[in-house]
């Protein structure tokens, strides 16, 4: 949840009726990934009319980021920028996050995608400017990895393979 949603409990009991109709057989926990920009104020639970519904809000910047950079999964990374820096420089976090997810795509394209969801995120907790400086600053250790190099050779071959064909096709 990406913002504080005054009714959020009543949806939140709507689908445990509606999962528990499918699937009352088996127990069900329900919890909320808050990672909004303003501190989570929503509602929890409902006691009311022989109603006692709880469900669980975790709000992300309670969790470490640390948590987040030990994953070799790239979208788990990602999701550092929402944490608890814990004290730590800014600048220090967000390059450690960029740094990863440039160890972990396959190629340009791959960090570039994740990228884009840091600087998403990064207006969660003010931290475009700290993006922009790293981002600045991986600009020039991408081009130097051997898969973008090599992606840049491919796309070199192509263009000329592709050229030749259209050349020929002309009778050149």
């Amino acid at each position: 949840q990406n913002n504080n949603h005054a009714k959020m409990h009543l949806r939140m009991h709507r689908y445990y009726s509606d999962i528990l109709f499918e699937y009352e057989k088996y127990a069900i926990r329900q919890y909320i990934l808050y990672i909004g920009k303003e501190r989570c104020s929503m509602k929890k639970e409902i006691v009311r009319d022989n109603i006692n519904y709880k469900y669980a809000i975790i709000d992300i910047r309670d969790v470490s980021c640390e948590e987040f950079l030990q994953s070799n999964d790239p979208s788990a990374v990602v999701l550092a920028i929402l944490c608890n820096f814990e004290n730590k420089d800014k600048q220090e976090v967000v390059n450690t996050i960029l740094r990863k997810l440039i160890e972990l795509s396959e190629d340009e394209m791959t960090f570039r995608s994740y990228l884009k969801k840091v600087e998403v995120f990064s207006t969660n907790r003010n931290l475009e400017d700290y993006v922009d400086k790293g981002e600045k600053m991986f600009t020039v250790d991408i081009e130097r990895l051997p898969s973008f190099k090599r992606g840049l050779e491919q796309g070199i071959e192509e263009t000329m393979k592709l050229s030749v064909k259209a050349f020929a096709s002309l009778g050149y």
